[in-house]
């Protein structure tokens, strides 16, 4: 059994399904609708393969990006132009050069985090950001766990049917962790396959928690909104959008 994103990190991109455009431009303008600082350097927490990254950096902004999984962020580096600095990091205890005019963290990379690590992932975030800098990012949502999730299987291919991705979730509703049981098939030369395993675990958060823990780590929450949307979570929503500034004495 393999660590997180190291077996799908090659061919991510191709089954995420993600629309990395619209996300640089939901981004992008919640950065300048909420900050009061000029918001140049920004730190990409979880940048997985970069393609956000880079997208942002495209933008305008100063890009930093730093992931966990080598195999994520080797698949980064040669997307990424060499201006951006990569770094191999835990999100829980990271250590930057400087400051940074904002975080990021994207695609519920929150979630990976127990409470534990939330709460250290958000005191490493106020460490590091300038006086009113911004930590944006999303989590799924309780209805997300609770109905999307739940005991579910899912298949994924991608449009060659080189790879299919088979994913079994496993919600844990008294530990509100949901194991992900992942296998990749890939096609062989010779039309055989090889399979690979892996298993991811997300934990769910409460907004509750959230807020709390933002606040316990120096944060005000500023906006919390649907998914790339410019309006409140509904109770169906399956993932929320915080927005919240550093404060610091």
């Amino acid at each position: 059994m393999n660590g997180q994103y190291e077996v799908i990190s090659e061919i991510y991109d191709e089954l995420s399904g993600v629309d990395t455009n619209r996300w640089a431009e939901y981004i992008d303008g919640l950065l300048k609708k909420h900050s009061v600082i000029p918001c140049e350097l920004v730190l990409d927490a979880a940048c997985g393969t970069g393609k956000l990254t880079s997208k942002l950096a495209e933008v305008g902004y100063d890009m930093i990006g730093l992931d966990i999984s080598y195999g994520m962020l080797s698949a980064a580096r040669e997307r990424c132009p060499m201006n951006i600095l990569l770094l191999n990091q835990d999100m829980r205890d990271f250590e930057l050069y400087g400051t940074v005019s904002a975080v990021i963290s994207c695609l519920d990379s929150v979630n990976y985090l127990d409470s534990d690590g939330a709460e250290k992932f958000f005191s490493c975030c106020h460490l590091y950001l300038d006086p009113d800098g911004l930590l944006i990012f999303d989590i799924n949502t309780e209805y997300k766990f609770e109905n999307v999730y739940g005991e579910n299987d899912f298949i994924l291919e991608n449009d060659t049917g080189e790879h299919l991705l088979a994913w079994s979730c496993g919600y844990d509703r008294s530990k509100k962790s949901c194991l992900f049981s992942l296998s990749l098939f890939s096609q062989n030369k010779n039309g055989t396959y090889t399979r690979e395993d892996e298993q991811q675990t997300e934990y769910c958060h409460s907004d509750d928690f959230i807020r709390s823990t933002l606040e316990k780590c120096g944060f005000e929450v500023l906006a919390v909104y649907g998914e790339l949307s410019d309006t409140a979570p509904s109770p169906t929503s399956q993932r929320a959008h915080y927005v919240c500034r550093a404060i610091k004495g």
